[in-house]
């Protein structure tokens, strides 16, 4: 995409994405480093850390990421899951390796210290309430994993939770827009 920008004369984009597109907004411009991004916006990416999520999801977590690696083993890469977490997605055994894999290959807070354009992350208020009945405990990780911080402050981080908003911003995607573009302003 980011060369179908440029060959039509586009030479500063913002690149962007929901959920696991967010995650591979983060991983894409921390790999790559597109010198023609010059901003990333991250919506409701999840904290792709194994561990993590093991203490998250005890053994619902273990179950699954061990039915999907012996799904591999066996010669049954495309065999869907639905393992019910991190959340409710069907995935392939192949892909739910490859996304939560122990190496934390996509995970954002790691990737997004190697980014060196401005982030803006969002995130719905209801998704990220602990206990709260619409939580999505790895959206929330990633929320505090980046309010935290341990990020060098001359990074030009923002973090904007939308009051009231599930993850899929129902009857909130007006705020969301505005966030959204109240942050490229900023940056352009």
């Amino acid at each position: 995409w980011i060369s179908l920008l440029k060959d039509r004369g586009h030479r500063s984009v913002a690149i962007g994405g929901h959920s696991g597109g967010a995650v591979r907004a983060i991983y894409s411009q921390a790999v790559s480093d597109f010198p023609e991004v010059k901003a990333v916006v991250a919506v409701s990416p999840g904290e792709y850390n194994h561990n993590l999520l093991r203490e998250l999801h005890r053994d619902d977590f273990t179950f699954a990421f061990e039915h999907a690696m012996s799904e591999v083993s066996s010669g049954r890469p495309d065999t869907l899951l639905k393992p019910g977490v991190p959340w409710g997605s069907t995935w392939t055994a192949k892909a739910f390796i490859d996304c939560f894999n122990p190496d934390n290959r996509y995970q954002v807070s790691v990737h997004t210290k190697s980014i060196d354009v401005p982030v803006l992350f969002a995130f719905g208020e209801l998704e990220t309430e602990l206990g709260g009945d619409q939580e999505l405990p790895a959206c929330g990780l990633a929320m505090r994993t980046i309010e935290k911080g341990n990020f060098d402050p001359l990074k030009k981080l923002s973090l904007k939770v939308v009051k009231g908003a599930n993850h899929s911003y129902s009857g909130r995607e007006k705020e969301l827009a505005r966030a959204i573009l109240e942050f490229v302003k900023v940056v352009y």
